[in-house]
């Protein structure tokens, strides 16, 4: 997540009123350092102690939550009990952005998109009242637009997952983010708007020329624009190009799983690849 819910935590400590023990705030920037700099441990060993001293404080609670669900993500227990934490957050402060952010966060990372769905909403409702949006870092912005569209783009939503995405291309570093481009592409392909896919799409490769992934999407959107049904005004200057795109997709992909010995990576190389030469076949035949 490129530390940008630490950097939420951070925002929201530095807004800590006096009614708090002044070691408390101190404490809890010091554990967002080690957290920046992935030393969970310590991160939650400082959380650990201010919960101590301030029992129920919400910013501990959620950095505790944070570092122990980004420490231990392979283990189902440890993300259980972070993200029971993170509950326990939410329900001390509701209307905290934040907050919200970093449970639905926790949640889409998890696999239960269904369920991040809510807070990833309420964490951009919040972010843009006026009391709160003076406050918010540009790239937090961003981060919160992006994985509310993947949040969308996972229950199959593609349409508000390509608005979200794009508006996170207003913020930095998003903006230089090729694979961004090249999910609201894919989103908007779903959503049936092949002209703008295909307009992201170019921006993408543009930026990422040896991207496999993204000269595929590059093929099977020209694919689209090739089909007079989706096409009628121009679908034959786009058929000439087909061919060539998937060519060069596939031997991308050739060169990424080169001599790997990842065999579950080399069943999927494999399948995509026999994928390419069946579409291939079919464009040869003049089959849409």
């Amino acid at each position: 997540m490129k530390h940008f819910a630490i950097t939420l935590l951070i925002v929201g400590i530095a807004l800590l009123t006096g009614c708090r023990p002044l070691d408390v705030p101190r404490e809890l920037q010091n554990a967002c350092k080690f957290a920046e700099e992935q030393k969970w441990d310590e991160a939650i060993a400082i959380a650990d102690k201010c919960l101590a001293a301030v029992p129920g404080n919400v910013d501990a609670t959620a950095l505790k939550s944070l570092c122990l669900f980004k420490a231990k993500l392979g283990n189902a227990e440890s993300v259980d009990h972070a993200l029971e934490l993170i509950s326990q957050a939410v329900a001390l402060a509701p209307d905290r952005y934040d907050i919200q952010f970093i449970h639905g966060w926790e949640l889409l990372m998890a696999k239960r998109p269904k369920e991040a769905m809510a807070p990833l909403r309420k964490a951009y409702d919040l972010h843009l009242r006026k009391e709160n949006a003076a406050h918010v870092p540009q790239k937090v912005q961003g981060a919160i637009k992006f994985y509310l569209g993947e949040c969308c783009y996972r229950n199959n939503l593609y349409a508000e997952a390509a608005r979200y995405q794009e508006q996170a291309l207003s913020s930095s570093p998003f903006d230089q983010w090729p694979s961004l481009y090249n999910n609201i592409a894919v989103f908007s392909r779903n959503a049936g708007r092949i002209y703008e896919a295909t307009g992201f799409v170019a921006k993408a490769q543009k930026m990422a020329p040896q991207d496999w992934t993204i000269a595929l999407n590059m093929a099977v959107l020209n694919d689209y624009m090739s089909d007079k049904r989706y096409n009628p005004a121009s679908a034959d200057a786009y058929r000439a190009t087909v061919p060539g795109w998937y060519n060069y997709s596939r031997s991308l992909l050739h060169r990424q799983y080169a001599g790997t010995k990842n065999v579950q990576a080399l069943r999927f190389a494999q399948t995509l690849d026999a994928e390419i030469t069946r579409r291939l076949q079919e464009i040869s035949t003049g089959k849409h």
